[in-house]
């Protein structure tokens, strides 16, 4: 089957089987045949039609161009890109073909609509109701305020913290700080050093 490629007015490439015949400016089949209608299009139309395509699927892999060094580069390029277009619509063609249509959906008359409705509903009855041999399970409340533990009162602002402790103060610990070698001394009966 032959492919016809169309660069249309916006610059844009595609394939078709069946060309529109209405205009034949941009329609090619051959590199030749590109080479012949481009021939009369300036050189940044050429650049404006590579660039319509450049990084799009499936040319991921080609890159925009500011230009061509001369319009017979520009031509092959083009050309090349078309025929990667062109297998790829034939391998998606393909590829759709040998995809076998959905089997059509059965159509359910009433009376197995009917039954299928009724066979869920026991189903779910089924499931939902006590087993044979065990007393239904009642569903406990949540518990009352009255049997729920007391709650401590809480210390009014400002209070310091209550002694935890059951032994006497400890004294402090030695530092290097000399605010704290400085500080109150204990007791002598309290240290287990001597200071």
């Amino acid at each position: 089957m032959t492919q016809f490629f169309t660069i249309d007015s916006d610059n844009c490439l595609s394939v078709e089987t069946d060309p529109n015949t209405d205009s034949t400016d941009g329609i090619f089949t051959t590199q030749e045949e590109l080479a012949t209608a481009a021939k009369d299009w300036p050189a940044g139309r050429l650049v404006e039609v590579w660039n319509s395509f450049a990084g799009a699927p499936p040319f991921e892999d080609l890159k925009e161009v500011r230009r061509f060094k001369d319009c017979k580069t520009a031509v092959s390029r083009i050309s090349h890109a078309a025929e990667r277009l062109g297998a790829q619509v034939e391998k998606d063609e393909a590829a759709r073909a040998a995809k076998p249509a959905p089997a059509p959906k059965p159509k359910l008359d009433s009376e197995t609509v009917a039954g299928v409705k009724a066979f869920n509903a026991a189903l779910t009855n089924a499931l939902l109701a006590p087993k044979k041999g065990k007393a239904a399970r009642k569903p406990t409340a949540a518990p009352t305020a009255a049997k729920a533990a007391p709650k401590k009162a809480k210390a009014p602002k400002g209070t310091p913290p209550p002694n935890r402790c059951a032994t006497a103060a400890r004294p402090p610990r030695w530092s290097p700080c000399s605010s704290a070698r400085t500080a109150p001394r204990w007791p002598r009966s309290w240290t287990r050093w001597a200071g």
